[in-house]
């Protein structure tokens, strides 16, 4: 009894020891500038706790199906530890309680694998797209914001100005008129996504038009590992969507 003591005392100290050095990392990571060397920081630490908070709601709950599970593995460590000992007692040697225990423990050793080996295959994949030792001078949504903020500006500018109140009925009014310059623009850094001009869907509005119209939609960039981008209303508030679901805010105002 005292040996089993002394493991589970050595298991709880080595847990606690692991906890307070993950505590302490997790909050280096957050306290840390947005260098390449913390997001993989960031990932190798904290990356795998969001893996699990997604992956261990998918394990049942239900005592039904892990109930009888759970019998038969108990009643096959009884009948197994019996016929072992038989088996050992045959042989001038002897078979312990523990030893059949730390067999049967392999079971929920395989079954925590099946997560460790998926979580830590995710993990290398995420540290493979960090740019270990690159610094970023803004969030690439934070540019976002700022460029669809100023064409929000414009269009609510061209508006105080025109008679009829109408914002422009395209991006080329607001370049002939100098409120802001035409050009393609990269978001994200990445080779991989080519820059591109915003999407204006600002034709027809006024300035009595909903203030939660989409007024324009920003290129996309990579935050995060997922691609997004930047959807500013009429009244200038800033909504970040994912990539595939632009089509569906151009539906509201370009019904297919």
């Amino acid at each position: 009894m005292s040996k089993i003591l002394f493991i589970l005392r050595a298991l709880l100290r080595t847990a606690l020891i692991l906890l307070a050095s993950f505590i302490l990392l997790v909050l280096f990571a957050m306290l840390a500038s947005a260098t390449g060397f913390q997001k993989m920081l960031f990932h190798l630490v904290a990356g795998f706790w969001f893996f699990l908070i997604e992956k261990l709601p998918a394990v049942s709950s239900d005592a039904g199906t892990w109930g009888p599970g759970l019998a038969a593995w108990l009643v096959s460590l009884a009948v197994g530890h019996r016929f072992l000992r038989r088996w050992a007692a045959g042989r001038g040697l002897q078979w312990r309680v523990t030893t059949t225990t730390c067999l049967g423990l392999l079971l929920p050793v395989l079954f925590a694998m099946s997560f460790i080996v998926p979580g830590i295959l995710l993990q290398v994949d995420g540290l493979r797209k960090v740019s270990w030792f690159a610094r970023h001078s803004g969030k690439p949504s934070s540019m976002a914001k700022m460029e669809m903020r100023n064409l929000a500006q414009a269009c609510a500018g061209f508006a105080n100005i025109s008679t009829d109140g109408k914002f422009p009925d395209s991006l080329d009014v607001l370049v002939k008129k100098d409120f802001v310059s035409r050009r393609l623009l990269d978001l994200s850094g990445d080779k991989n996504i080519p820059p591109e001009h915003p999407i204006y869907l600002g034709t027809g509005c006024t300035r009595d038009t909903a203030g939660d119209a989409p007024l324009a939609i920003s290129p996309c960039f990579q935050d995060r590992g997922s691609l997004q981008r930047i959807v500013v209303t009429v009244d200038g508030t800033m909504i970040v969507i994912q990539d595939d679901e632009v089509d569906a805010w151009i539906d509201r105002v370009i019904p297919r």
